[in-house]
């Protein structure tokens, strides 16, 4: 049930703000509010179970060495979760080329990075900051947006490299300086924020409830 419960809160929050984020990084691309309604739809069931198996598949990580290991294998998995997503709306959406899905785990090294940071770090240092200011709100917001920043160009370069199957990590970063510049440090972050202060709220009370008790 807890399972259950983290992967649909995390799932319904993800599949929009996802397709979002991928319509900031491709600015040519424009769709109608009921195109970006049904896609986000459409695509919410499955990821929903994803996310409950990767919270699932994590858990005995956490347990055996630290939330620290726990978060990055969460990025490894994220990184193909997230991959699916982006694969599935960059199709549908007709952005790229030559897409599959067995190019969902791609950039998995970027995705690693992105979230140990962008979770893990809220999960360690929200109940630490909270011990200092006595503001559980403050902490979980403070945390989430120090982290979304720090990670950002870790998701940008993955959202890159997985819908350019051209591009391998290196080419990956060539190509986001080029286009970005120091863009990629804030490109479509506003979506990042929201979800991401999403799921540490929920990190820090659905996951840390049954990750504690355990």
């Amino acid at each position: 049930m807890d399972y259950a419960l983290y992967g649909l809160t995390t799932g319904l929050i993800g599949s929009p703000t996802s397709l979002y984020q991928l319509l900031k990084l491709t600015p040519t691309v424009r769709i109608p509010i009921s195109t970006f309604a049904r896609l986000s739809l459409k695509a919410a069931p499955i990821h929903c179970g994803l996310k409950a198996a990767q919270i699932a598949v994590s858990t005995p990580i956490k347990e055996a060495i630290n939330p620290w290991a726990a978060f990055g294998l969460i990025g490894a998995l994220q990184g193909g979760i997230y991959g699916q997503l982006n694969i599935y709306f960059s199709k549908s959406l007709n952005i790229g080329s030559n897409l599959t899905y067995a190019m969902s785990m791609r950039g998995m090294i970027f995705a690693m990075f992105r979230d140990t940071i962008s979770q893990g770090l809220p999960y360690i240092f929200t109940p630490k900051l909270d011990n200092l200011i006595d503001n559980r709100p403050v902490s979980i917001i403070s945390t989430s947006i120090l982290s979304t920043l720090l990670s950002h160009p870790f998701h940008v370069l993955q959202v890159t490299m997985q819908t350019n199957p051209q591009l391998n990590y290196y080419t990956s970063i060539d190509k986001c300086i080029r286009n970005y510049g120091s863009k990629m440090l804030y490109k479509g972050v506003e979506a990042r924020l929201t979800l991401l202060l999403s799921m540490n709220i929920i990190n820090d009370t659905i996951l840390r409830q049954f990750w504690e008790k355990k």
